[in-house]
């Protein structure tokens, strides 16, 4: 018998990492900050809620009681994260604000607004983002490209090259300038 003992009671230490039951994990089980309401009088601005991961943390929070700021470029998008959240709790908060994040001024209505409407802002979840896909041209092979001496891979020579410039800087503006942005 080992001298340690599983954290999780009933799970025995060779069991592995997945579970059945997810209640197993109470200290990351939402139920509990659901039925608490935690974020109860609590303010929340999400950008890039309007899909994805944004959209389920914004439903999260939420179901939590949270009062929340929704920010995204789509203004039909927003509307139908809004709507997918006021359909489960119809009590709920929720402005929405299109916006674009790498827009300093937008950025700063956006906080404004919200502070102005519910008094505060609590939390900020800057979850808008972008990645450019990969150039396939600078995938294919050619006669400069070498060889990964450590993980034996051909890595063309033209890959960062052969991006588009404007593409780079977008993935920069958006994922580093538009938390910088909400910040300020």
């Amino acid at each position: 018998m080992s001298k340690f003992t599983s954290l999780c009671p009933g799970v025995p230490l060779s069991s592995g990492l997945r579970p059945s039951d997810p209640s197993v994990y109470t200290t990351i089980d939402p139920k509990v900050h659901y039925d608490a309401q935690t974020f109860a009088s609590k303010v929340v601005l999400i950008t890039g809620a309007s899909r994805g991961i944004g959209a389920e943390i914004a439903l999260q929070y939420a179901r939590a009681g949270a009062n929340l700021a929704l920010v995204a470029r789509s203004q039909t998008a927003l509307d139908a994260s809004r709507d997918a959240i006021l359909r489960e709790r119809p009590s709920a908060q929720v402005l929405v604000f299109p916006a674009d994040v790498r827009d300093v001024t937008k950025a700063q209505e956006t906080v404004a607004a919200t502070v102005a409407h519910f008094g505060r802002l609590d939390v900020l979840v800057a979850n808008a983002a972008i990645l450019r896909p990969a150039d396939q041209r600078a995938l294919s092979s050619s006669r400069s490209d070498h060889r990964d001496q450590f993980n034996d891979r051909v890595i063309p020579s033209s890959a960062f090259a052969s991006k588009d410039p404007k593409g780079w800087w977008d993935v920069f503006e958006i994922n580093i300038r538009g938390p910088y942005n909400f910040t300020q």
